[in-house]
C-alpha cells in the first residue's frame, strides 16, 4: 500500500501503525474482573507525541531552552505581579485498594495511602524575585541570537517537502 510516511526510525514504523490502525490504539477496552484497567491509557498520546518528523524533532530540540524560559519567565512575571508565588504541598488521603489475595482466591480489600499534591500560597521575595526575572530575560536573548544558526541547520539538514 502506499504510504505518506517515510521510515526514519523504529519510532516513524510505531508512528504508522498508529495512524493505520487508530481504532486498535486510540479505543482499547480492556476489562478485568468488571472494572476498567486505565493505567495505559496515556500510550496512545505518547505514541502520537512520537510521531514528529526528524526536521520537526530537530527544531523542537533547538527552540526547548527559549521554550522552557518562556515558561519560567511568564512564572516570574506572574509571582511579582500578584506579590506571592505558589509552592507544592503534599498531602495524603486513604483509598479502598486490592491489598493481595485470600486463600480461596479471592481478593483482599483494605485501605492504601494516596499521595496528592496541591499549590499553595508562599512568601518571595519580590527584589530576588525581579533579579532573577531579569536574569532570565537576558538568557532568553542570548538564546534566540543563537536560533537563527541552529533553524537553518535543521532546514538545510531536513528541507521542506
Amino acid at each position: 500500500p502506499d504510504s505518506q510516511f517515510v521510515f526514519h526510525s523504529e519510532v516513524s514504523l510505531a508512528c504508522y501503525f498508529v495512524h493505520a490502525f487508530p481504532s486498535l490504539i486510540l479505543a482499547p477496552k480492556v476489562v478485568v474482573k468488571g472494572a476498567k484497567m486505565t493505567r495505559f491509557a496515556m500510550l496512545p498520546l505518547l505514541l502520537l507525541a512520537a510521531c514528529a518528523t526528524p526536521r520537526e524533532q530537530c527544531i523542537s530540540r533547538a527552540t526547548q531552552d527559549i521554550r522552557v524560559l518562556d515558561r519560567l519567565i511568564a512564572q516570574s512575571q506572574g509571582t511579582i505581579e500578584r506579590g506571592y508565588g505558589y509552592g507544592t504541598e503534599r498531602f495524603t488521603s486513604w483509598q479502598w485498594g486490592i491489598c493481595g489475595r485470600n486463600r480461596n482466591g479471592s481478593f483482599r480489600y483494605c485501605f492504601e495511602p494516596e499521595a496528592h499534591y496541591r499549590k499553595v500560597p508562599v512568601a518571595v521575595d519580590l527584589t530576588q524575585e525581579q533579579s532573577r526575572l531579569q536574569s532570565m530575560v537576558f538568557k532568553r536573548n542570548q538564546l534566540a541570537k543563537e536560533l537563527g544558526p541552529n533553524l537553518a541547520a535543521c532546514n538545510a539538514t531536513y528541507p521542506a517537502q
